[in-house]
């Protein structure tokens, strides 16, 4: 659906860019300069919730698995964040869905305890790795007379609101999830569903004049990796191909270190000196 643009210039929308999730392979230069410039085209103001550890244990499809860097401080700090959570257990029971929306939750309320005038609020991940320059957010304007806009097929890229729309989509999320929504990810749930919008479990469709928020590029897996669920990329350049490394931390392999529930048949000993094992990594993935 064409829209009319974000423009660039000094009268701009205030943007308020929520960058939330598992860190994985922000650390690559190729992800996070891309992400960096991104939001510096913005004029955006950053603000970081994400887990230190990989909560989704071991990532693998085909036989091959996601890459985890090891130092994420330096890449951060390129960012200027205004404000930074990190956590480590997920809440108890409530599946990856009610942790993506407590993480969006923690993020503006972050933001909004600044009490500055944001027009406009953006999602993003840290391990996607935006392949266009630049990215155009819709102008404030379209986005008030749209419910939101979105990446396709996949919400979980992407998303952007008008921000006085964000504590009533927030709201809406928890009584979604309250219902006891079982799919493991929120972006498949009706929260994202617009009219025009066809959704199921593996993704959403453009049925009709849905609003898409483009954004080329894919999720940086490993360096020879990157899962788009059909979005066009560019192949990369031989520069960006030596920019997505990142010294990696083997910890996929101990998943179980984010869920409790995954030891809880462990004899007392071995949970604790599990918890123990755990603590220690996650205070080295910083």
């Amino acid at each position: 659906m064409a829209t009319a643009l974000l423009p660039t210039s000094a009268s701009q929308p205030r943007v308020a860019a929520c960058i939330t999730g598992e860190l994985r392979t922000f650390a690559m230069p190729f992800v996070h300069l891309n992400l960096l410039r991104t939001v510096r085209n913005w004029r955006a103001d950053n603000y970081f919730v994400f887990n230190h550890h990989p909560g989704s244990g071991t990532l693998e499809r085909d036989g091959r698995a996601v890459v985890r860097c090891v130092d994420n401080a330096t890449a951060l700090a390129l960012f200027e964040p205004k404000g930074v959570e990190s956590s480590f257990e997920t809440d108890e029971g409530r599946g990856v869905a009610w942790v993506q929306l407590q993480q969006w939750h923690r993020c503006y309320e972050m933001a909004d305890a600044t009490a500055t005038p944001y027009e406009i609020f953006v999602r993003l991940r840290p391990d996607y790795a935006i392949m266009q320059h630049p990215v155009e957010l819709p102008s404030l304007e379209a986005l008030r007379g749209a419910m939101i806009f979105r990446t396709a097929p996949k919400a979980d890229f992407a998303f952007a609101l008008a921000y006085d729309k964000v504590a009533d989509f927030l709201a809406k999320g928890e009584q979604i999830l309250n219902r006891d929504w079982g799919s493991c990810c929120i972006e498949f749930s009706e929260l994202f569903h617009e009219p025009g919008v066809d959704c199921d479990d593996h993704g959403c469709i453009c049925a009709a004049s849905c609003h898409v928020l483009e954004l080329h590029g894919g999720l940086m897996r490993s360096s020879d990796w990157i899962e788009d669920w059909g979005v066009s990329h560019r192949d990369r350049t031989p520069e960006e191909v030596a920019q997505s490394t990142c010294p990696a931390a083997d910890v996929y392999a101990l998943g179980w270190c984010a869920d409790r529930r995954t030891r809880s048949g462990l004899p007392e000993a071995n949970r604790t000196g599990g918890d123990r094992r755990c603590e220690r990594i996650r205070r080295t993935l910083h």
